[in-house]
């Protein structure tokens, strides 16, 4: 006690800490030392006192007179000797500093935005969980979770909304942790959550169960209610693999299953996955030289009138003549090309080839026919796409009013101000735009006034065996009238039988392209057809 009264008698300690010198004369300094730093505050005062002339360095924590606690921060010396000892001492409060460097380790290890540890915590953590496992024996489980819907929300409501829908999302999947248990943010809109010490993957298992459960409620954001459900992936150490990095990857890998199964479900890693990795691997590096070695090719599939069976249009429609597997479909490479991001480069060429495919028909004489190529949701965002249609149209040589772009449904949706611009844009330029896949996606048909677009392609899932399914045939009606009611053109895609063909033609449907008519083709059997000027089918009644 009196040497923490030399301490606090000081000017600078009465200063900091608010008592007066009477003050501190009556009380037991000791207890006003927070209880975890009174050993060590205390080991090394005493230890300035048996070695004279050595400079002490205490730190600790002191309950003020206005019931504040502060960081006091004291150097002190010994001098003198056992029968008149003297301390000097200088102190400062260093409470500000702590907080602040408190407040730069929080923002290091956490993110900023939910609160929730961030990579670099979460890692830290499993490595402590993987080593008490290996003493143990016990299992540790990694969950990977992604919002399935996060992109159109934050795309067509903002950002504010897009980070309010991550944040409830943090809250949503902490309530259903238990406590001991991370949950982390560790990018964009991906989750991970660790479980420790369980005795089986089954425990895993159901916490995966109950966050896509979980997810299948509506968040109640500022601008309404909404859904986002999850796709969770599973992995278990030692089941699966048996360090930090594969476990984060496996489970990388079973979220990444759990999408293809449909989304809004839950897959446990299994070596088949990671076989299909490494085969998705090895096939972005052939696509990757496929683009450059022009092994990509352009086929085109007719565009019927169902008035007089003439062909008034070809949808250009790429496909890659590997050289070993033969034509690779576009489902095998397209999504690839997506996630790999040279969709552009690939969406690219097939406009300008088939740009310059439709002038050189002209040239050799062909009917000019109205030519659909297909744009990319990327392409469709990216800031250069504008120019590139442009120099693509003018480098060719092609009327501009006979370009027609499709963007699905879904696309057009992400971003309503983006696609208003640039279908404007478009419309400016003379290029025509579709909305493909129309009916599979969920539009609110007010759009269709506000954007300048011609055509609408009703999806394929509505119309293959129309005439048997109710639904399919009300709602096929119900766009094909729409349409015409904002004066737009109507193709039916998918049509592969005349009864088919028959019932849309009875609805006034103004186009198809199918099968039933023709495949997609390469180039020379598409110029055949267009010299014959219809396909060889039956001509609707």
């Amino acid at each position: 006690n009196w040497i923490l009264r030399q301490l606090t008698e000081a000017p600078a300690g009465l200063r900091i800490t608010g008592y007066t010198e009477q003050e501190v004369m009556k009380m037991g300094l000791l207890d006003r030392i927070h209880p975890d730093d009174q050993r060590s505050a205390m080991q090394n005062l005493t230890g300035a006192l048996e070695e004279p002339g050595k400079l002490a360095h205490v730190e600790f924590r002191f309950h003020k007179k206005n019931d504040e606690w502060c960081t006091l921060e004291s150097f002190g010396t010994f001098i003198g000797g056992p029968s008149k000892p003297m301390l000097i001492f200088n102190s400062r409060d260093i409470t500000d500093r702590n907080q602040a460097q408190d407040t730069i380790t929080h923002m290091a290890y956490h993110d900023a935005l939910t609160g929730l540890p961030n990579r670099l915590l979460f890692a830290d953590r499993l490595d402590i969980a993987l080593a008490q496992a290996r003493r143990s024996g016990e299992k540790v489980s990694i969950l990977g979770i992604d919002l399935d819907r996060f992109k159109i929300i934050n795309d067509s409501l903002g950002h504010s909304a897009g980070d309010e829908l991550l944040v409830a999302a943090g809250n949503r999947l902490e309530k259903i942790v238990r406590e001991g248990n991370t949950v982390a943010r560790i990018g964009g809109d991906e989750f991970v959550v660790l479980i420790a010490g369980t005795e089986s993957a089954d425990d895993g298992l159901v916490v995966a169960q109950r966050i896509v459960e979980a997810f299948r409620l509506p968040f109640q954001l500022s601008a309404g209610s909404f859904y986002a459900t999850a796709s969770v992936g599973l992995a278990v150490y030692p089941d699966d693999v048996d360090d930090a990095e594969s476990l984060l990857r496996t489970a990388d890998i079973a979220m990444y299953a759990a999408k293809e199964a449909g989304r809004d479900t839950f897959r446990h890693y299994t070596a088949a996955m990671h076989d299909r990795e490494a085969n998705w691997l090895e096939l972005e590096a052939e696509l990757r030289r496929a683009i450059n070695e022009n092994e990509l090719v352009v086929y085109y599939q007719p565009q019927i009138s169902i008035g007089d069976g003439s062909i008034v249009g070809v949808e250009a429609l790429v496909r890659w003549n590997h050289p070993t597997r033969g034509l690779v479909a576009p489902m095998e490479f397209i999504p690839l090309a997506e996630e790999i991001g040279v969709i552009v480069p690939l969406g690219a060429f097939v406009l300008r080839q088939a740009c310059e495919d439709a002038v050189q028909w002209q040239k050799d004489g062909l009917p000019p026919v109205r030519l659909a190529v297909n744009i990319s949701h990327r392409q469709f965002s990216d800031q250069y796409f504008i120019e590139s249609v442009r120099r693509i149209i003018k480098t060719a040589g092609l009327e501009p009013s006979l370009l027609e772009l499709e963007i699905t449904e879904t696309a057009a949706l992400r971003n309503v101000e983006r696609t208003r611009a640039v279908a404007i844009d478009l419309a400016e330029m003379g290029v025509r735009l579709s909305i493909d896949d129309f009916g599979a996606g969920s539009t609110s048909l007010r759009y269709l006034q506000d954007f300048p677009i011609t055509t609408l392609k009703i999806d394929r899932s509505f119309i293959t065996g129309i005439n048997n399914n109710a639904s399919n045939s009300a709602i096929a009606t119900s766009v094909i009238a729409l349409g015409h009611q904002l004066n737009l053109n109507i193709i039916a895609e998918g049509v592969e039988t005349q009864e088919d063909l028959d019932f849309l033609a009875s609805r006034d449907c103004d186009e198809y392209q199918g099968f039933f008519s023709s495949r997609p083709v390469p180039n020379t059997q598409i110029r055949e057809l267009l010299a014959k000027k219809r396909v060889a089918t039956k001509t609707a009644a």
